[in-house]
């Protein structure tokens, strides 16, 4: 198993627990997204902003980084 996948069964453990954990959420988006997986990057970092508390640095930036994810589909 690839640290990629280790990372991936990781935080979808964590999320099974608490599906609304910004860091797990956030983490596993940036996670799809380089690995080229463009629904699922977007799906997990628009759930993300969702949740994210208030004055969140990377609730700062989740617009960009989807408007990014779009250019590259």
């Amino acid at each position: 198993m690839g640290r990629y996948d280790q990372a991936d069964e990781l935080y979808g453990e964590l999320l099974a627990a608490n599906p609304k954990d910004p860091d797990a959420l956030w983490n596993r988006g940036m996670l799809f997204w380089r690995r080229g997986e463009f629904d699922k990057a977007t799906a997990s970092l628009s759930k993300f902003r969702s949740v994210a508390p208030t004055g969140d640095k990377d609730a700062k930036r989740v617009d960009r980084i989807l408007a990014k994810i779009e250019r590259e589909k």
